[in-house]
């Protein structure tokens, strides 16, 4: 250690420290002496069991990749840390005092073995990126709704069954990824209104139909509902005014209903791998519609007012039973 202990003190004024991929096993002792020390990194190593005590100073600290099984209590002591990194490790357990790190603002957990967080997470005040992607939750609980300033959260590729309707309380979230779950459309919970969220992904889960009370989420932008069993689309989507990117490949619709034309921003529809067999009336008033693809369907003709959308730049339909094509003329 007599080499590495040098090397420390050399840059003692240092505000970045890193060791990456060289197999170390342990948070270093002598970093304690670095107060001016900012931010650690030491992905790929070797650490198994994290202590805090070393680097209590930091506000950065990333410890991806390096098969951590546990963290220990003592990240109540991370009084000052605003940045958390500890994704691809074998994590089982986030201890309950994860609340003593109030000053959190970002914590990246994906890929680890999480069946469930403690409430204490609620006490994260003012996290505003929360990533938990690809571990093994299968539900989200009411203390969701303390996270005020949460913007962006990931919990793609779990197990999540049910989401506490708490969860779009949230007036700041602008990013939620649901995508590769179990979610039924009870196990939503959909309710009240959200004037902030723009990106919903909800592909590869089990719903049935088009949540009907997404019509309250003013603020979409993106909606991925790819690869569910959705055969109907409700009667009315005109609270989706600001919706640009709608996703509806791999389901069982069977028509599109005339709503779809309440759609006013909408550029880019994708609806490949279902059942249609015609476009229906409500495409034809999209005029901001740019690229539309419906490959793999059962459509046989294409109307004339389609290919006149002022703003169409590519449609797609090869896979469909198609014997003609209309005039095609300038828009």
């Amino acid at each position: 250690m007599r080499g590495f202990r040098e090397g420390i003190e050399c840059r003692a004024t240092s505000y970045i420290f890193g060791i990456q991929n060289c197999k170390l096993e342990e948070i270093p002792a002598e970093l304690k002496v670095l107060l001016e020390l900012k931010a650690v990194n030491f992905n790929g190593n070797a650490i198994r069991y994290v202590t805090f005590e070393n680097v209590t100073q930091v506000q950065s600290l990333a410890l991806k990749g390096n098969g951590i099984i546990s963290l220990y209590k003592t990240i109540d002591q991370m009084k000052v840390l605003q940045q958390l990194y500890l994704d691809n490790n074998r994590i089982t357990k986030i201890p309950a005092s994860i609340n003593g790190a109030s000053e959190l603002k970002t914590l990246s957990l994906g890929s680890n073995l999480l069946q469930s967080l403690p409430s204490s997470f609620g006490a994260l005040a003012k996290l505003n990126s929360l990533n938990l992607e690809s571990n093994q939750l299968t539900e989200i609980k009411p203390w969701i709704d303390q996270l005020n300033e949460l913007e962006y959260l990931n919990l793609a590729a779990n197990g999540i069954t049910n989401i506490a309707a708490e969860l779009w309380q949230l007036k700041q979230l602008n990013y939620l990824n649901l995508s590769e779950n179990q979610l039924k459309n009870e196990g939503l919970n959909l309710a009240g209104k959200s004037n902030a969220l723009e990106v919903l992904h909800l592909e590869v889960n089990a719903l049935a139909s088009f949540p009907m009370k997404l019509n309250n989420f003013a603020a979409l932008k993106y909606l991925n509902l790819s690869s569910n069993q959705i055969a109907s689309i409700p009667n009315s989507l005109n609270g989706l005014q600001n919706l640009e990117t709608l996703i509806l490949d791999r389901n069982a619709l069977q028509e599109l209903p005339v709503p779809v034309g309440d759609l006013k921003a909408l550029k880019y529809l994708e609806l490949n791998h279902n059942i249609l067999t015609s476009f229906g009336a409500g495409l034809n008033s999209l005029d901001n519609l740019e690229v539309l693809k419906a490959n793999d369907n059962l459509i046989s003709e294409i109307p004339d007012d389609i290919l006149q959308l002022k703003s169409l730049q590519n449609i797609e339909l090869s896979g469909n039973q198609l014997k003609s094509l209309p005039q095609i003329g300038p828009h």
